[in-house]
């Protein structure tokens, strides 16, 4: 049997995350893009190390931070995160296939499909958007972003229906893309399953 490990986002070893992050009161104060500039710069370095470091020890899955460009979905603020750092994002690729790496990523905790605000809805479908083209850009052949049902406003039953009328909505390419997972309160393992059928 072939077993391959992999952990998430913090390399202890070598003392590098890929979640170095930047709020939005300092970048206010600062009114500097440089700020974000040097964040998202070293924690696309931390991350190029931190592949580097796996593929030198065997570790062929590795979950990317949710934040590894901050305030990229933040609606006040505007700059491109996909083709300013392709010199980063080529790199990491390279290594990612060559060594043919599992690489996927965790939504935040802001991520509520099943939200009964509309805002916080279109923000969590801008934010896996994100996701989507960030693990894109590093060479992700099939991206997977894995999510939790969310809410439970009005009860489990009614949030279950409304992410699955919200994931009914997503473009194709997100649908392909989420995988579904249980949390310690409220959505088990059986509501899991019972969804992903519906789903199909």
């Amino acid at each position: 049997m072939i077993i391959r490990l992999g952990y998430v986002s913090i390399n202890t070893t070598l003392n590098l995350s890929t979640s170095k992050s930047i709020t939005y009161t300092k970048f206010i104060e600062k009114n500097n893009y440089k700020l974000i500039d040097n964040v998202i710069k070293t924690n696309l370095e931390s991350l190029l190390q931190i592949l580097k470091y796996n593929a030198c020890n065997n570790i062929h899955f590795y979950r990317l931070s949710s934040s590894v460009i901050p305030l990229a979905t933040h609606p006040n603020i505007n700059f491109d995160y996909l083709n300013n750092y392709d010199t980063y994002y080529d790199k990491i690729a390279r290594i990612i296939n060559d060594k043919e790496m599992r690489i996927d990523i965790h939504a935040n905790n802001y991520c509520i499909l099943n939200s009964t605000k509309e805002e916080i809805v279109k923000l969590t479908v801008k934010s896996l958007d994100y996701y989507y083209n960030i693990l894109k850009k590093i060479g992700v052949t099939d991206p997977l972003i894995i999510i939790h049902i969310g809410s439970m406003t009005s009860g489990k039953e009614e949030s279950i229906k409304r992410f699955i009328n919200n994931f009914n909505k997503l473009p194709k390419y997100l649908k392909d893309s989420l995988a579904i997972e249980n949390d310690d309160k409220i959505f088990n393992i059986k509501d899991i399953i019972d969804i992903s059928n519906k789903l199909n």
